[in-house]
């Protein structure tokens, strides 16, 4: 057996999601339990700063060509976009629906949000932080998690509100499958390597 070292991370009130940051060798953690976000210095593992954001900050995704994290506060309804040079909120991107996983999708350049009262994801441009639009997810209800396959152009949409999984076609921003999936649904993510939800 190899020995492995199991450590804990505290100072994180309850953390939803993570961001992996690696050329900064820096966690981001979205703490609910305090309205923050986190900053975690993996060498030490302290939080080394806490950035102040939106009510109950759940989902995150980084994109790493742009040097941002995304966060999506589920109950104000907002997506903060975070600069990870500065630790400084550049932009608070306001949504008519309470807000879900956001996702990067490195083909496209774009950030992916859930809009879980609208049965949408909207799509922002990550250059510009502008909102381009949104795709509506049919078939769906209270969408929250999606995990992406950038490559093969798949959003993969976990509905909790009737416990199905809506595949979506990116370039063609439509619906092209559907599956009952558990209750209580919330994570969902890809691995590339089995080709599997």
């Amino acid at each position: 057996f190899r020995r492995v070292l199991f450590r804990s991370i505290k100072g994180t009130p309850g953390v939803e999601d993570i961001a992996h940051v690696p050329e900064l060798n820096r966690l981001y953690t979205t703490n609910w339990g305090e309205n923050k976000i986190g900053v975690v210095d993996l060498t030490t593992l302290q939080v080394i700063e806490r950035i102040a954001t939106a009510e109950k900050p759940d989902g995150i995704a980084f994109a790493p060509p742009f040097g941002k994290v995304y966060v999506s506060n589920e109950r104000a309804r907002v997506a903060s976009v975070i600069d990870v040079r500065t630790n400084k909120e550049v932009k608070a991107i306001s949504f008519n629906s309470q807000t879900g996983m956001p996702r990067f999708d490195a083909v496209a350049g774009k950030v992916y949000v859930n809009l879980q009262q609208r049965n949408t994801v909207a799509v922002i441009d990550a250059r510009t932080d502008a909102v381009e639009g949104e795709i509506a997810v049919p078939g769906c209800q209270a969408n929250h998690g999606m995990a992406l396959d950038a490559t093969n152009r798949r959003a993969f949409i976990a509905c909790e509100g009737n416990n199905v999984l809506v595949v979506l076609d990116l370039d063609r921003k439509t619906s092209i499958a559907q599956f009952p999936i558990g209750r209580g649904n919330d994570f969902v993510e890809f691995d590339a390597g089995l080709n599997r939800i």
